[in-house]
């Protein structure tokens, strides 16, 4: 595959697509084949899911300080 069709897909969104969990298991496994294949599309993958990790941490809500307690006492 040309440097530029790797360019071409990874433009796609299929990486995004893939990190959040929005493909078929046939598509997962190209995601992972084409991964392993070339290292661009390695390296973009780490970077989106270090990117949503960020995002994820930044977003953060803190649930109740007393939450774990109410839990266990509605348990019993």
């Amino acid at each position: 595959m040309s440097v530029e069709n790797i360019k071409v897909y990874i433009e796609t969104g299929i990486l995004e697509q893939y990190v959040l969990g929005d493909l078929t298991l046939e598509e997962m496994v190209q995601v992972e084949s084409m991964a392993i294949q070339h290292e661009e599309v390695r390296n973009e993958l780490d970077a989106i899911e270090q990117s949503l990790e960020k995002f994820a941490h930044q977003n953060a809500v803190q649930p109740p300080a007393d939450l774990e307690k109410r839990i266990f006492e509605k348990l019993g």
